[in-house]
């Protein structure tokens, strides 16, 4: 059986933890304010036709 010393899957489970957390914001919905600054961006066009499907 291999044998891991405990500062190194302490560190393992950090790198996993921080990896987790990175992912879960990287997905996580925007809000208004970065909806209304993502909308700013595109053209008139393309937020209508969002607007639309989303109905």
């Amino acid at each position: 059986m291999l044998h891991v010393p405990s500062h190194l899957s302490a560190m393992v489970g950090g790198l996993v933890a921080r990896a987790t957390r990175a992912l879960r914001n990287a997905f996580r919905p925007a809000g208004v304010g970065g909806g209304f600054v993502a909308d700013l961006t595109r053209s008139r066009a393309e937020v209508i036709t969002e607007n639309a499907l989303l109905r």
